[in-house]
């Protein structure tokens, strides 16, 4: 990823892919390597395929020949950049293994930062280093499973080599902000190469020129994708390259896309670790359809930082997943217009007030919700089920959603209206079922039918034509969780 120096910037927003100098034509090849595998424990030989793809003799494309203005056939070393972030104690292990090796951060950085940053090292086909680079077994004694390496075919000596890579790891961008451009990492690797395909500057920046001549990159996976080699196809020399190597709009570009799905993975756990009870029966699907939705939202809101992704789900917990379109809670969602580097406190400091401000003064929200679903609880113990409900039953509901609330009037009104709107889109008719309908839109929230919150509302609601008759099917559902959720907060205020 870009990683902006003394920030911690989750870039799950999109920008602009397109800049000046787009190229059409590809100029980086990539060859997929099915049967680059790691070795099980106890192999001590390097399969045929590894051997092959690490140390086998290459024939050089046409545009590599050219910028080596040498032997298409020209025997290749084999290097590695290790990342220090991910093997322990790498500057040690690499002066015990008697290769050849110098780290890409400058030398006046390597005390500090030696243990996590990148490192250059020539390699040797029978090195130990090598065998556990390798291996997937013992996490301690093997590096496979933690994505340490990329490999690269050169030919040429390490101090090159280290001169060309050593100058992308920390470049600045169009107003000086500096990044660490962690091209050595593999998970970023594999899709970033992939992206610049048609981009000769950002090529050349990487792959070679007829001053350090072509590289050649292998990039590992350990998922269920190939291994990946990427290499030169068509001449990059005299392109217009960036000065001095910067960090472009097109490159955020897609270190951001990189984040994306890391940052979804993470705020799924987030909500497992939140309330285990109430989304772990979600599902892997449903519950990333909800992440998914939070992260969607969260981009059109100009999110930056995964904490605020993370409050605008647990906000959602709260209100429902469409709860900042609504005109119900405008004032809350008007938090979000606070600039960036101050909106996650400003909106987590802001929300348990306003929250409890929504509710009449004196009454907790946890008491205020527990009266209104003991209301509906006991109408439909009445009526005999949601079947038999009146028209005047659900607007006594909605009247006193409004009564216990401090929601101004017009606000409610503007999302009944709302909700009759949603009647008319799917055609529902009856004036009973059209009332169901405004109750849900209060008491689960504002465009509950779409809401990955209640995935089981889409599903019971819309599994046939019959609408009508599927509602009141959703509103049976739909009391039942709120009677659940009125259980456990008796249990939290008892």
């Amino acid at each position: 990823m870009v990683s902006h120096i003394d920030d911690d910037v989750w870039t799950g927003t999109t920008g602009n892919a397109a800049e000046s100098g787009d190229a059409a034509v590809t100029v980086l090849a990539v060859e997929e390597l099915p049967n680059f595998v790691p070795l099980a424990p106890g192999e001590t030989s390097l399969s045929p395929a590894l051997a092959n793809a690490l140390f086998g003799r290459v024939t050089l494309s046409d545009a590599e020949t050219e910028v080596l203005r040498g032997d298409p056939g020209a025997e290749l070393g084999t290097f590695a950049i290790l990342d220090g972030a991910k093997i322990g104690n790498l500057p040690e292990l690499l002066s015990l293994s008697g290769l050849e090796h110098r780290c890409l951060f400058p030398p006046d950085k390597v005390e500090e930062l030696g243990a996590v940053a990148p490192w250059l090292v020539r390699l040797d086909a029978e090195s130990d280093l090598l065998q556990a680079l390798l291996t997937d077994g013992v996490p301690e004694q093997t590096h496979w499973a933690r994505d340490p390496a990329i490999y690269i075919r050169h030919r040429g000596d390490l101090e090159p080599l280290w001169q060309h890579f050593s100058a992308m790891t920390r470049l600045q961008d169009e107003v000086g902000a500096w990044h660490y451009l962690r091209f050595w990492d593999p998970v970023v690797a594999y899709t970033y190469f992939h992206e610049i395909r048609a981009w000769p500057e950002r090529v050349e920046t990487l792959f070679g020129s007829s001053r350090v001549g072509a590289v050649q990159i292998i990039v590992p996976s350990r998922t269920e994708d190939p291994t990946r080699r990427f290499f030169l196809v068509a001449p990059v020399a005299g392109c217009a390259r960036p000065a001095d190597h910067r960090v472009t709009a097109r490159d955020k570009h897609i270190f951001r896309q990189l984040q994306v799905p890391k940052l979804k993975q993470e705020l799924a756990d987030w909500l497992l670790r939140y309330d285990a009870p109430r989304f772990r029966p979600f599902g892997e699907a449903r519950l990333r359809a909800l992440v998914d939705h939070g992260v969607a939202q969260g981009n059109t809101l100009s999110f930056v930082y995964k904490e605020e992704f993370a409050y605008l789900l647990y906000m959602m917990s709260f209100l429902g997943g469409w709860f900042h379109t609504s005109p119900l809670y405008a004032h809350i969602s008007a938090r979000f217009e606070t600039p960036a580097v101050d909106r996650h406190l400003t909106v987590s400091n802001a929300f348990p007030g306003d929250y409890r401000a929504l509710f009449q003064p004196n009454v907790s929200p946890d008491h205020a919700l527990i009266d209104l679903n003991h209301y509906l609880r006991r109408r439909l113990k009445e009526r005999g089920g949601w079947a038999h409900v009146t028209e005047e039953d659900t607007d006594e509901a909605v009247r006193l959603f409004a009564q216990a609330s401090t929601l101004k009037p017009e606000a409610v009104q503007a999302a009944l209206m709302e909700a009759d709107r949603e009647s008319d889109r799917l055609l529902i008719q009856n004036p009973v079922c059209r009332g169901i309908v405004r109750v849900l839109w209060l008491f689960l929230g504002v465009r509950c039918f779409e809401d990955p919150l209640f995935p089981w509302i889409r599903e019971i609601l819309f599994r046939d034509d019959r609408i009508e008759a599927n509602l009141i099917e959703v509103a049976t559902y739909g009391t039942r969780r709120l009677g659940r959720i009125e259980a456990m907060l008796r249990r939290r205020n008892a």
